[in-house]
């Protein structure tokens, strides 16, 4: 019998052989199943451990978390459980269920089930394989959908011909598997995703379960070639109206964001899905723009972002004027955040624009001035609207080097208060 868990770390097969041990205890079959199988298969490093058990799900999730000093959360209406250990890893729980979907797109109904119905509620064949951890059969394979042939002849497939009209989703996720393992989609299962493209399936689905399985192709170590995927599918549809995606503007972005997150200092300071985004829908209208912030949840300051592409050709613009001194640059970008202002890096064309962003982002977005707004009004008692304008104007001549240290910024500060005195 092949040994899967070879590639494994000892601490992870420890945790499971504890998992195991907790199930045996209480005559439940246990099985690690979907993704973790697949890459166990693949030897691909996953540390999302999905275990599906027989019954009693949350007894065994919750003696998991009391021996690893875990935090659990039990969803009793779908049977399962997490246990999020104190490292960070997390250990998701189920118990074997079957599913059934009231209308194309909704959220399924569950009931207890097989391990074989719920292999088969799984997206892909690949997707749809079970590995034993219980101690008399550990790592023997239940591949009851042809995964393991599908594997090797780097397939993706369906297990059932509504697959996509039950989770609309699963277009999204065929593409991003696709072009993650360099696999193809096997013919009939390419029929029906077409199918569910021209079809707009996508409108079956909650708006914000769509985006988040598009922001996992972003969140991909190279999004690109799903992005042309879905580009050659006509699969942007969910977006809007508008033409999305411009594949040679995006390419050259891409291969410029390849190089950056090489660098220590970008390589974790940026939501790289976010700029990638931003680049996908760059170029379209403001009106474009707006409707984006109506389907799709983002933060507040996402928000601001994306009204904000409209001028960012004419940002650039401004920034290409040789004459413009550092603190023009700072107050120009300050008000945006710094994945917006990374983006700007990103599509200027300019080496002396990049340079300026660099510099921003790199050095003068962290100067700080050695007073304080506290020590101001104590000394000169006006209100504290007017002291920030003061401190304000003091940074900018520190950023344009005509206050170097604390006195210096002591006697910019009093002159300015007796200006506006």
């Amino acid at each position: 019998m092949k040994n899967y868990f070879s590639n494994l770390s000892p601490e992870i097969v420890h945790l499971i052989r504890m998992i195991a041990d907790e199930a045996d205890q209480r005559n439940l079959s246990a099985y690690l199943a979907g993704g973790i199988v697949r890459d166990m298969i693949l030897k691909r490093k996953n540390l999302d451990l999905d275990i599906v058990i027989g019954d009693s799900t949350e007894t065994v999730a919750s003696a998991v978390a009391k021996k690893t000093k875990g935090k659990l959360t039990v969803y009793r209406q779908f049977k399962t459980a997490t246990v999020l250990l104190p490292k960070g890893l997390r250990v998701d729980f189920a118990t074997t269920r079957s599913e059934t979907y009231a209308k194309p797109g909704a959220m399924p109904s569950v009931k207890k089930g097989s391990l074989a119905d719920d292999l088969f509620r799984r997206d892909f064949t690949i997707n749809a394989m079970g590995l034993c951890i219980n101690r008399n059969q550990f790592g023997v394979l239940l591949d009851e959908f042809d995964g393991l042939r599908d594997l090797r002849q780097k397939k993706i497939r369906v297990l059932h011909k509504d697959s996509f009209s039950d989770d609309p989703t699963r277009v999204l996720r065929a593409v991003r598997f696709e072009q993650r393992f360099r696999f193809s989609i096997e013919p009939t299962t390419l029929g029906l995703l077409k199918t569910a493209v021209k079809k707009n399936f996508y409108k079956t689905a909650s708006a914000g379960r769509y985006f988040a399985e598009f922001k996992k192709i972003l969140d991909e170590e190279k999004p690109m070639p799903a992005l042309k995927r879905l580009k050659a599918l006509k699969a942007y549809g969910f977006l809007g109206e508008e033409e999305a995606a411009d594949i040679p503007f995006l390419e050259d972005i891409s291969q410029k964001i390849a190089r950056l997150k090489r660098r220590k200092e970008c390589a974790e300071n940026y939501q790289w899905w976010f700029i990638y985004f931003l680049s996908i829908v760059a170029q379209n209208s403001e009106k474009f723009h707006k409707k984006l912030l109506e389907e799709f949840s983002f933060t507040k300051e996402q928000k601001k972002d994306i009204l904000s592409l409209s001028q960012w050709k004419s940002i650039l613009a401004e920034l290409s004027d040789e004459q413009l001194s550092r603190s023009c640059v700072y107050k120009r970008l300050k008000e945006f955040s710094f994945d917006f202002v990374m983006f700007l890096r990103i599509v200027a064309s300019s080496k002396d624009i990049v340079d300026k962003i660099d510099r921003y982002l790199l050095k003068d977005c962290r100067i700080t001035l050695f007073i304080n707004g506290h020590d101001l009004q104590k000394e000169s008692g006006i209100p504290g609207k007017k002291i920030g304008f003061i401190l304000d104007r003091v940074l900018e001549q520190k950023l344009d080097g005509t206050v170097k240290n604390k006195r210096d910024e002591w006697k910019a500060a009093r002159l300015l208060l007796k200006q506006e005195c």
